[in-house]
């Protein structure tokens, strides 16, 4: 190995040694605008106080991509004096608050249609909250709350409510039957991250289904 080599090999070393070396003082975070910053907070492994590897803030940074209510993210590191550094964390915001419209027509040329809204962002916390009106000669609703890192960075909660109604046909003998379908549904879950790439629900779902014959 040429001199040359041993000393970019030296210098490339002691820079990474020195990089982890350096104590986080300060974390930083800007662009946002609804979003509090202490959910921001509370979904990062980067610490105040711990030391600085810049793998966990790139973990970090990744994850705060996946957001719905993030539209892009980077960071910088600033080296301040006593191997202490601050980390700024930028953060351009989606809007999240989104309608869910649709018109269609059944196969008896009825004239439907599904009117919603949800916000993905609800008071700046990363809550899902929505909810919409469906009317396809027959009323029906559904209302989801959605709270993955509500208690911590890894534990969530979700709940769901919905009334659903629709004209289904049944086929007996060679004869079609049409009935009134109707399913009444509650369900609770339970939400755990496990890292960047899996994630779990477990609950339980009650319901009741109607029939009524047209």
């Amino acid at each position: 190995m040429s001199s040359k080599r041993i000393l970019f090999f030296l210098f490339f070393s002691f820079s990474l040694t020195s990089f982890g070396q350096h104590i986080i003082q300060d974390i930083a975070i800007e662009g946002l605008q609804k979003t509090k910053k202490q959910t921001i907070f509370k979904l990062l492994q980067t610490k105040i106080g711990s030391q600085l590897d810049s793998t966990t803030v790139t973990k970090d940074i990744v994850f705060i991509k996946r957001l719905a209510l993030v539209s892009h993210s980077d960071f910088k590191v600033e080296f301040l004096k006593d191997n202490s550094c601050k980390i700024v964390i930028y953060i351009q915001e989606n809007f999240t608050i989104l309608p869910d419209i649709n018109f269609w027509e059944t196969i008896d040329n009825r004239f439907s249609y599904r009117l919603g809204v949800y916000d993905y962002n609800f008071l700046g916390r990363n809550i899902t909250l929505g909810g919409f009106y469906q009317n396809n000669g027959f009323d029906s609703y559904g209302i989801n709350f959605n709270a993955p890192f509500l208690f911590s960075n890894k534990w969530g909660i979700a709940i769901n409510h919905q009334n659903w109604k629709s004209e289904e046909p049944l086929f007996l003998n060679n004869q079609t039957a049409n009935y009134l379908y109707n399913n009444i549904s509650f369900e609770i879950l339970g939400l755990y991250q496990l890292n960047l790439s899996n994630k779990f629900s477990f609950g339980i779902n009650v319901f009741e289904e109607n029939y009524q014959f047209l």
